[in-house]
Formats: C-alpha cells, sequence, structure tokens
C-alpha cells in the first residue's frame, strides 16, 4: 500500500467513534480510492488522490490524531511517514470488519436535489444548537424540508424556522 493522506483525509477523524462496543468503527478506514469515518450516526467519505489504490485497512487514530497538523502523511507499507519531516511511524490497525459503508448510500433516485452553500447551512444549525433548551447540553433535533428546485431548504427547530436558498444549477442535474 502507498496512499497519501492529506489535511482533509484526516480531517475525517472527527467522524469515528469512541465507542469501545463499536470497535471496527474507532479508527480511520481507507479502501480502495476512498477514506472512510463513521461513528454509527454520520458517515464521511473523501476520494484519495486520483489513481491511488488501497487495500482494506482501518487504522488507528491515536497516531493520526497527533499528525493531523502534520499532515501530509504518507502510508507505505506497514509505516506511516510524516512527508515533511521524514519521520516514521509503525502503522497501528484497528481490529474486526469494517461494515459494508458504500451499502449505506441511498441507490435510488432522490426525492429532491438542492445544492446549498455549506457554510450557511453550518451557521444555521450552530444557531440552532444554541436555542435554550430544556434538557441541558441535548441538541435539538432540526426538521429539513426539502421542495423542489428553486424553493429553499427549510429547517424547522422548536419555535424556530429559517431558509436557505439554494445555489443556481441547471434543472437536468437536479434530476427532475
Amino acid at each position: 500500500m502507498d496512499v497519501k493522506l492529506e489535511r482533509h483525509h484526516l480531517a475525517c477523524l472527527k467522524y469515528v467513534s469512541d465507542d469501545p462496543d463499536r470497535y471496527p468503527l474507532t479508527g480511520l478506514h481507507v479502501e480502495g480510492a476512498h477514506v472512510v469515518a463513521t461513528n454509527g450516526h454520520c458517515l464521511v467519505e473523501l476520494p484519495l488522490e486520483q489513481g491511488a489504490e488501497a487495500p482494506a485497512v482501518t487504522i488507528e487514530p491515536e497516531l493520526l490524531h497527533s499528525a493531523k497538523r502534520l499532515a501530509p502523511l504518507q502510508i507505505v507499507g506497514k509505516e506511516i511517514i510524516h512527508g515533511a519531516h521524514g519521520a516514521v511511524f509503525p502503522l497501528k490497525q484497528v481490529e474486526g470488519k469494517y461494515p459494508d459503508w458504500d451499502t449505506v448510500f441511498p441507490k435510488d433516485k432522490p426525492i429532491a436535489v438542492l445544492e446549498i452553500n455549506s457554510r450557511y447551512l453550518l451557521e444555521m444549525l450552530e444557531f440552532v444548537s444554541k436555542l435554550p433548551s430544556v434538557d441541558v447540553g441535548v441538541s435539538h433535533p432540526v426538521r429539513m424540508e426539502i421542495h423542489p428546485f428553486p424553493k429553499p431548504l427549510v429547517l424547522r427547530a422548536l419555535d424556530f424556522r429559517g431558509l436557505i436558498m439554494p445555489l443556481l444549477m441547471d434543472s437536468s442535474e437536479a434530476g427532475y
């Protein structure tokens, strides 16, 4: 295996599980041309650099967490090499079978497609997460209402209502 992990790949570590009952999910999974992380509630997948292929391996996150500020990292065989400094660390793998992550993504046609500015969506969700709650420390559930293009994405939580206008796109891209 000879794979390069960039800073954005290591950012996926946010989504690895820390639940000891979900041990196979506690590492960063590299498989084929993909980097995958899931905590059982959220799953993120990013492509490796074009042309890269890797056998399935789930890497223990401890070294990766401490090295993410040092990215890029090169995985060569059973070693992780820090790109700029050349420091070599042993590749430690998580035991157990990683779930078949690609089957989780729906294969049917979506009911609607909206392209939303990710910064606006993040700001709106952060705003909702700071609303007063009866249960201290509990996040508010957010309902997302998806309407046909060019109508906005509507977010609702408690007495809150917000919307984000979709990015302009060709209707053929939207799948209608």
